[in-house]
């Protein structure tokens, strides 16, 4: 039984520069199928179709392999079940419209979906008549447990995770998490083309074209309620690490065969255990291992302290990026619900900075209960923190969120809202103390007056970019700036 699974192609985003990363969900999947004997492909259509791009119903236009060198793919494999990663809510349309090309073409193959968006939208999905079956949460046991059942080695209701139709009704599994990730085999890299990442240079993070970079994920679960996050209905709540033999040894296979010298941590909690983060980057130090690091995803700053700032440097980090979220003390607490205080945000900037380790800080803007004071008092904060660089996002009320479920029942969508158009740079929410236009504005302004505050850090930031995408770094940068100036003078009158 022939296995092939596809990370389908992305959409493309005017004045956002496209990303490409190695899909390590089904590289997991892929290896637990290995491990069992089952032959399996993994086909990434963005990497394999980067320059392409095309356009698909409703005007959604897409980068990554056409339609028919996807088709040509599974005519050459021949798989009996394929698998579609659904992470994004932005992918619904391009999900639905592939798997009615496959069946359409293929009608005895099975398709599944699984992913983030997969499973906080299974029973919209599983109604979508050309997908016959959705995971939801983790995939690997799950996936082979549903080959294992396709090939009649085992009941479906013994399949944990899944969801399907069955005389036109809706069933579902109950939804487990791997206690004991240190029972998964390291993710199928060597199905993936790992030089294609890097000679693109546009891994989440990635610092420029050519440098041998990889991702790796060490942990799983986030405790944190952030009203924003939808990453806990995939892995839970519960905190749940690699043990640090089991990350130094898979950092030990990326440098020994793929030649990588930098890391990606894609963690969302990569310190939230400091034991095993010291004795990670402790045993980073040891081994004599050499990479330089960044975490593109942030990491908890309050679970940073002098220490564990120390060993991080001393491992090879090179950028840190700070999830703060919020620059008013009352956001932070009563709506985004995140233990963090500013002034450690502050001490721990100071000793970053001390330490000659880059920072960067996430904010995030357009939350309902927010009013244009407190965003204000947020963004006043962000342009006075002596980190290098700062991102700022606007809100986007992702299914699977709580966000989502909160302007879904006081109607604060626009009157356009749509899931396929979700993305931190428009506005989705609108309250009667805020526009998207009224965010749009304020992003702008504090862009601008960044530059002035911080030009060195912001240009730093900025060349870093230009180097990998100079076109649309340079215009989405002219573009903000002028418009920066613009609401200011506005703002003044």
């Amino acid at each position: 039984m022939n296995i092939l699974l596809i990370n389908p192609p992305y959409p493309f985003i005017p004045d956002e520069v496209k990303t490409a990363s190695p899909p390590l969900g089904l590289a997991y999947i892929a290896a637990m199928l290995e491990q069992n004997n089952y032959p399996v492909k993994i086909v990434d259509c963005v990497i394999e179709g980067y320059n392409t791009e095309t356009e698909i119903s409703n005007g959604i236009r897409t980068y990554g392999l056409s339609k028919r060198e996807i088709i040509h793919i599974i005519e050459e494999y021949q798989p009996s079940v394929i698998g579609i990663s659904a992470i994004f809510s932005t992918l619904d349309s391009i999900i639905r419209e592939l798997s009615r090309d496959i069946k359409e073409t293929f009608p005895e193959v099975k398709i599944v979906v699984g992913g983030t968006h997969a499973t906080v939208m299974a029973e919209e999905l599983i109604c979508e008549p050309s997908i016959d079956y959705v995971i939801r949460g983790e995939g690997e046991y799950a996936f082979l447990g549903l080959v294992e059942y396709l090939e009649m080695k085992r009941q479906i209701d013994e399949v944990n995770n899944l969801t399907w139709k069955e005389n036109g009704e809706i069933r579902s599994t109950p939804q487990q998490f791997i206690e004991d990730i240190d029972q998964l085999p390291r993710p199928a890299r060597h199905l993936l083309n790992i030089e294609g990442y890097i000679k693109i240079g546009r891994m989440h993070g990635s610092p420029e074209k050519g440098v041998r970079a990889a991702t790796l994920i060490t942990s799983r679960g986030c405790p944190a309620k952030c009203i924003f996050c939808s990453i806990h209905s995939v892995w839970g709540r519960t905190f749940r690490g690699h043990s640090p033999e089991y990350v130094l040894n898979e950092m030990q296979e990326l440098r020994e065969q793929y030649k990588i010298n930098h890391l990606l941590f894609e963690d969302d909690n990569l310190t939230f255990d400091r034991n095993r983060a010291v004795s990670i980057f402790q045993g980073m130090i040891d081994r004599k291992y050499n990479f330089s690091w960044t975490t593109p995803n942030g990491v908890a700053v309050w679970a940073l302290n002098d220490y564990l700032l120390k060993l991080i440097k001393e491992s090879g980090c090179c950028w840190l990026t700070l999830a703060v979220e919020s620059g008013d003390p009352e956001t932070l607490a009563k709506i985004i619900k995140k233990p963090l205080r500013l002034d450690k945000v502050i001490l721990i900037v100071k000793t970053c900075r001390k330490l000659k380790i880059h920072t960067n800080a996430f904010f995030v803007i357009g939350l309902p209960g927010e009013t244009m004071e407190s965003i204000q008092r947020s963004m006043t904060f962000a342009e006075d923190l002596d980190v290098d660089s700062i991102i700022i996002s606007i809100a986007a009320p992702y299914p699977g969120t709580s966000l989502y479920e909160q302007c879904k029942e006081k109607g604060y969508f626009v009157e356009d809202f749509q899931i396929t158009n979700l993305s931190p740079r428009i506005g989705q929410i609108k309250t009667t103390e805020f526009s998207p236009k009224d965010l749009v504005d304020i992003v702008n302004r504090t862009f601008m007056r960044r530059v002035f505050k911080h030009p060195i850090g912001t240009l730093r930031r900025v060349y870093g970019k230009f180097k990998v995408a100079p076109m649309t770094t340079f215009s989405l940068v002219t573009k903000k700036f002028i418009l920066g100036i613009v609401s200011q003078i506005k703002l003044k009158r």
